[in-house]
């Protein structure tokens, strides 16, 4: 399991440093090259735990039961509802709408409502929906 020093470093130091991670890990693209930094920079236990962390994540936003989760990904029931906490505080927003693109779940419920809905004003839309008028 990984651990971090014990060993602290100033508050000012930390930001510095989880900045520029964040910079270098956003600037890579899906090269051979690039792939090969997280086999070499993260050790299989923590590339495991990130992956993990990911999958509850996914599998929570596709409504799949905490249960199912805690059996199948082999992790705590306590992992699972911390994550799920975090989902439904909205903790992980900007992650949460990135990961719902790339899992092509809708965003929000005008996603969902405005993805089956035709526009109000295009040519001949009104007329294949029965019963429905276009708007004045």
């Amino acid at each position: 399991m990984p651990h971090v020093s014990r060993q602290p470093i100033t508050e000012k130091a930390m930001r510095v440093i989880l900045s520029e991670f964040t910079k270098f890990t956003l600037q890579l693209r899906y090269q051979k090259a690039d792939i090969g930094f997280f086999e070499e920079f993260f050790t299989k236990t923590e590339r495991v735990m990130l992956a993990k962390r990911l999958a509850i994540i996914a599998l929570l936003l596709k409504n799949v039961s905490p249960y199912s989760i805690h059996k199948t990904l082999k992790v705590s029931p306590s992992t699972v509802a911390r994550l799920k906490r975090k989902l439904e505080t909205r903790k992980f927003r900007g992650f949460e709408n990135q990961l719902k693109k790339f899992l092509g779940l809708p965003n929000s419920a005008d996603d969902l409502l405005f993805g089956f809905m035709p526009t109000l004003y295009s040519r001949g839309t009104w007329k294949r929906i029965e019963g429905w008028e276009r708007p004045d």
